[in-house]
């Protein structure tokens, strides 16, 4: 059983933590049904912070909410790790997240690293197809209205990977050495990594060239 002091440093301590999220001390006592979802996110963080970490790993942390939700989710997230000097490891589909967030990011296709650098060398001069297949698959508003998007490929089996490169069935700049020699990831650029023997000739394309 807790004592009376261990209760009341640790109620302190669960109320400090919720103020830094942006809840209130009352909050402790409600149940989760009481809480938006903007705020059981808030709650999670909380959780994390709770235990005074230096690294949070946070798994799509924003996808279930609204978009404006997601922006105060977002800033509350870079202002903690301003305070506190946190790092974080976001794993996400939301590229407009991970650009908004993210120093430094990892590509990956079928579990390996395929590409790697900042966000503006990524999403400007991508190296990789694959890379560009993610960027393509972006909606985007076009003239007369609606939207365009590139429509979805099938995803390789994993137990069914060429020797050569992983992504090298749906390349349509595959030559016989990528089906023959796994490429390693390998510089591009300053800080621009990419696993990708045409990583250059994937640079130089427009757009329009990767599209199906």
């Amino acid at each position: 059983m807790l004592e009376e002091t261990d209760r009341s440093t640790l109620r302190a301590r669960v109320s400090a933590v919720l103020r830094q999220v942006g809840l209130r001390d009352a909050d402790m006592d409600k149940y989760p049904h009481e809480f938006s979802g903007g705020q059981r996110q808030r709650i999670a963080i909380a959780r994390a912070l709770i235990t005074q970490p230096k690294l949070i790993v946070a798994d799509e942390p924003v996808s279930a909410l609204d978009v404006s939700v997601q922006a105060q989710v977002l800033n509350l997230m870079q202002d903690l790790q301003e305070q506190f000097g946190l790092s974080y490891i976001l794993i996400s589909h939301d590229l407009a997240v991970v650009d908004y967030l993210c120093d430094e990011v990892a590509v990956m296709y079928l579990g390996r690293i395929v590409e790697q650098g900042r966000p503006e060398d990524l999403f400007e001069h991508c190296a990789h197809p694959y890379t560009r297949a993610l960027l393509d698959a972006v909606p985007r508003a076009r003239a007369g209205g609606g939207r365009r998007r590139r429509g979805a490929q099938a995803i390789a089996s994993q137990s069914a990977v060429a020797a050569g490169c992983p992504y090298v069935s749906r390349c349509r700049l595959a030559d016989q050495h990528c089906r023959d020699v796994p490429p390693r990831l390998r510089r591009v650029g300053e800080a621009h990594l990419a696993a990708c023997h045409k990583a250059e000739a994937v640079m130089a394309l427009p757009q329009a060239a990767m599209e199906g």
